[in-house]
């Protein structure tokens, strides 16, 4: 499979200031993700693409499971920023930190990119589903927020196709939006740290 192939076809990517400190691989802490268990052609994507967005508009299509409220069209779903290997907030690293906890994604994973704002779009690290690619739907139910969408990440780069009716919003633009799950689970991480709760106004907008 050549990545470089199906990025080229799709219209290819626009890097975000993120990108100017991305690290190599020689420079990869190897002791925070047990990446012999990730699949090479993985990895070089992230290393050659992270902190990048497709120029297009780009979906994933001809996915096993989603719930409808997640994509425009059945069985579809947007691809937003690529994850990449660093310590910036949409590295690697920074979103296991963030995500990997009991209110949010229970199961081991490996960050690959954002679905719609919010949601990740991840490769499993679990025994029993080691290699699959899910999505995790961060308004969804504790323990029923996680869909299956391809069985490789083979299949989920194939599965990438460019689309007129999905947005994907550009590196330049702030998401501030909040829904009333992420608030919630958002102050309780804030709480444990130690920090103030984050108030929105009438619209969902921080304050």
């Amino acid at each position: 499979m050549k990545i470089e192939t199906t990025v080229n076809q799709l219209g290819g990517v626009n890097y975000t200031p993120e990108r100017a400190n991305a690290i190599t691989e020689k420079e990869l802490n190897f002791s925070e993700v047990n990446y012999s268990n990730i699949e090479e052609v993985l990895l070089e994507f992230l290393f050659d693409y992270g902190f990048s967005f497709f120029k297009n508009d780009v979906e994933l299509t001809d996915l096993i499971q989603l719930p409808r409220i997640i994509g425009k069209r059945d069985l579809s779903v947007p691809v937003g920023m690529i994850f990449g290997f660093g310590e910036s907030k949409n590295s690697v690293s920074s979103i296991i930190k963030q995500y990997h906890k009991e209110d949010f994604i229970q199961e081991d994973f490996f960050p690959i990119c954002e679905g719609i704002a919010g949601d990740i779009i991840f490769y499993s690290l679990e025994r029993t589903t080691l290699g699959k690619i899910f999505y995790w739907y961060h308004e969804g139910n504790v323990g029923d927020d996680v869909y299956l969408l391809a069985n490789s990440f083979e299949e989920f780069i194939s599965n990438l196709k460019q689309s007129d009716n999905v947005q994907i919003e550009p590196p330049s633009v702030k998401i501030s939006k909040i829904s009333p799950r992420m608030l919630e689970l958002m102050n309780k991480t804030r709480k444990k740290n130690g920090l103030p709760p984050l108030i929105m106004d009438e619209n969902g907008n921080p304050i």
